[in-house]
């Protein structure tokens, strides 16, 4: 602070102003500083802190394009590990968070519930972009033996899922203090969400999205799913999986394999919770998903007791979000603002 007041005083105004600019926090200082010496001061100064910052923003872009230009993937690790965490207890346990647009007037908060081998980061932007065109909160986390979050005893049980619907996430919700929302379900996060959904009451769930959701265990899920183990055994899956999970990487990949592959999970099907769902849901799938056909959609069109708006996607695989980001966000846009009360166009 004392710095910037010599340089104003002994060279000029302008260059104190860039010069706060690195970082934009030392134009506070500046600012305040500059009241004790005079408004003119600090009118001058001011005006180009904003040179600054653009000036420090193109410097670190492109020192980071300059070594990571042929190795996306370690830029990758290192914008993950620059990302902010946050943690939240519940029953003694730690889950990590990441609470998104907190400030959003809409009451209503997307939840997101990640895949079986996902994370927070693994949503990458969507659940950003999401709120941005919505107006929602987000609440996203990870569930028990994944990333940061408290490590879990193995192996899953095979009603996980039923446990993680009936059991977790209500209490997950209490402990957000979160009353009014919207499920966004990915693969097992999606049947998460559809058996929370169909266990009557769910008070304050105003609807749910799925994509590539299971409703019932198929051959092709195993296949995939045999296929994922030698990946991990054998191929690059786990250095894949260890920039998400770290020390949970074993713990979350053996938890979802292991069950997904146990003899007796081929009987595994959800469709009793379909008819007691009384939310509206909108059920996304692409038409390349490897992991099931478009007969676990048709199921929920079928038997879901609230109603169901369907999306099928040409070249599109398992992650919707990923493979065809821009027709998932208008669908759940739409669907979302039908929900909350604001019609699609209008300002939030």
């Amino acid at each position: 602070m004392i710095t910037l007041s010599l340089v104003a005083e002994r060279v000029s105004t302008s260059v104190a102003g860039v010069l706060s600019g690195y970082p934009l926090g030392a134009a506070i200082v500046l600012f305040f500083y500059g009241l004790e010496v005079s408004p003119e001061f600090t009118a001058k100064s001011a005006i180009y802190a904003m040179p600054g910052l653009i000036g420090t923003q193109s410097f670190v872009y492109l020192l980071l394009l300059r070594f990571y230009s042929n190795d996306l993937e370690k830029l990758e690790n290192l914008m993950i590990s620059m990302l902010k965490k946050d943690f939240l207890t519940v029953n003694g346990a730690r889950l990590e968070i990441a609470r998104i647009n907190p400030q959003a007037t809409t009451k209503t908060t997307l939840v997101f519930l990640h895949e079986g081998l996902g994370s927070t980061f693994m949503w990458r932007d969507f659940p950003a972009k999401l709120t941005a065109v919505t107006g929602c909160k987000a609440f996203v986390f990870r569930r028990l033996g994944y990333g940061e979050s408290d490590s879990c005893p193995l192996p899953r049980p095979i009603r996980f899922m039923h446990d993680e619907g009936l059991t977790v996430l209500p209490e997950v919700l209490k402990a957000a203090r979160i009353d009014d929302y919207i499920l966004i379900g990915h693969s097992d996060g999606g049947s998460i969400a559809l058996i929370h959904a169909g266990d009557l009451p769910t008070k304050g769930l105003r609807g749910v999205v799925t994509e590539a959701a299971h409703v019932f265990c198929e051959e092709l899920t195993v296949q995939s799913i045999r296929k994922a183990k030698t990946d991990f055994l054998t191929g690059d899956l786990r250095k894949q999986l260890e920039k998400y999970h770290s020390a949970n990487t074993d713990t979350a990949f053996w938890g979802w394999n292991d069950v997904w592959l146990h003899p007796d999970f081929i009987h595994w099907n959800i469709e009793d919770y379909l008819p007691h769902i009384q939310v509206p849901i909108l059920a996304i799938q692409g038409e390349d998903d490897n992991y099931g056909t478009k007969a676990q959609i048709e199921a929920i069109v079928q038997q879901a007791g609230g109603g169901t708006e369907t999306v099928m996607l040409s070249a599109c695989g398992h992650a919707p979000h990923r493979d065809r980001e821009k027709a998932v966000l208008a669908a759940m846009n739409g669907f979302i603002r039908g929900l909350i009360g604001h019609p699609q166009g209008s300002h939030i």
